[in-house]
């Protein structure tokens, strides 16, 4: 196995950053130790197989790109050995995993925190998907409701013309029975002379 540049989290059994802050991952670890320093290429097939299953183990769950995930890491290389290992981490193994208590559970994952925090995240993008939902339908109602406000304001403004134009009609009848009783007394007086 080719080892570089993680010394010192590999040499402190409680370490988990590198000088600088970087925080250390299972992943990264396997990345680091398991690539030739000159070109960054796998040492061997079997190494880069297990790094393509778990890029697509991420790309699967949605887990971002520059976000590592302990527990895809454990099932890309097929969770625990029977011998109580995990392939590629070394003596590293307890820095990022938790080891199982019987047999029985010896080649599944150990899911505790990274699990809560992948369901952690499900549950807050189901929350913003829902407010946004909810945000969406409350426009909606509220987009709805002015325009049955425009269209009450248009059918009072239409009962207005109506009663109007009624009123027009019913003074235009006046004025023509009084131009009809005019007419018939200027008759009515041609005829007297």
């Amino acid at each position: 196995m080719i080892t570089h540049g993680l010394s010192d989290a590999m040499g402190n059994p409680g370490a988990r950053e590198q000088k600088g802050g970087e925080t250390v991952t299972a992943a990264k670890l396997f990345s680091t130790t398991d690539t030739k320093p000159k070109d960054k290429t796998f040492a061997h097939e079997g190494s880069k197989a297990t790094w393509e299953k778990y890029q697509s183990l991420k790309l699967a769950k949605q887990v971002p790109p520059s976000e590592e995930d302990n527990s895809l890491f454990l099932d890309a290389v097929g969770g625990w050995s029977e011998k109580g290992t995990v392939y590629g981490l070394g003596n590293s193994v307890n820095l990022f995993c938790e080891k199982p208590t019987d047999n029985a559970t010896a080649n599944k994952p150990s899911y505790t925190p990274s699990v809560v925090a992948q369901l952690q995240t499900e549950v807050d993008s189901t929350k913003t998907e829902l407010n946004s939902t909810k945000n969406d339908i409350q426009q909606q109602r509220t987009s709805r409701e002015e325009q049955q406000r425009k269209m009450a304001e248009q059918q009072r403004q239409l009962e207005e013309q109506q009663r109007q134009l009624e009123e027009q009609k019913r003074k235009m009848e006046e004025q023509k029975q009084m131009m009809e009783a005019q007419c018939k007394m200027i008759e009515d007086q041609k005829q007297a002379l």
